[in-house]
């Protein structure tokens, strides 16, 4: 790695913990460069403005979730273990990075189109995938083995159940009356809790 590449990645982390915990609107240029330990003058060199290095971090951030979750939908597993390497992939994103569902829906409601325009760029469309695991749902439920269900109901099921522990963070710590550390054993409980829920509601 080049000392150019290494300052980029070095920026980048520094920019991703930052976004993460304030997001766009509440990070400075400013704490961005004290992060990765350097002068603003030195980060504006690198990256013009706060935009583009937002926009490089969700992108990365986005693209991850949107093609690891297509890459499983559209995989040859079986469905009961294809939902279990659903909710797997989130929860090992979500762990690595707790403050991401909360960084990636601000965006989305403030410049939804950008979305849209990522998919598009990166040749991602969701359709494409999905129809393979409405196909997989309705096999399962001709040959019994599940009951009756709607896959785009089952899909945000299990997405709902993985992310709002997340996204609700602070109103479940308090609901539940968890401090930190509690509530990150609780989490990893609510794993198998999670894909035990999912496969019981879908039984015959």
């Amino acid at each position: 790695m080049t000392e150019v590449e290494a300052t980029d990645h070095l920026i980048l982390e520094a920019a991703r913990e930052v976004f993460l915990k304030k997001g766009f609107a509440g990070a400075r240029m400013e704490d961005i460069a004290k992060t990765a330990g350097m002068n603003r003058a030195l980060l504006h060199y690198y990256f013009r403005s706060k935009r583009e290095l937002f926009q490089i971090v969700f992108d990365k951030h986005f693209t991850e979730l949107q093609s690891g979750l297509q890459d499983i939908l559209s995989s040859e597993v079986i469905l009961t273990e294809k939902i279990q390497l659903i909710i797997n992939f989130y929860l090992d994103k979500l762990e690595a990075n707790p403050d991401l569902p909360a960084f990636i829906i601000q965006e989305l409601t403030v410049n939804p189109e950008r979305l849209f325009l990522l998919i598009k760029e990166k040749q991602r469309l969701p359709g494409r995938t999905r129809l393979v695991f409405e196909e997989q749902v309705r096999e399962a439920v001709r040959k019994g083995r599940i009951r009756e269900i709607d896959s785009r109901h089952l899909i945000i099921n299990i997405l709902s159940l993985v992310v709002f522990p997340y996204i609700g963070r602070p109103y479940a710590k308090m609901f539940l009356e968890l401090d930190e550390p509690s509530y990150n054993a609780f989490l990893k409980i609510r794993r198998r809790e999670i894909s035990s829920f999912i496969l019981k509601s879908i039984q015959p």
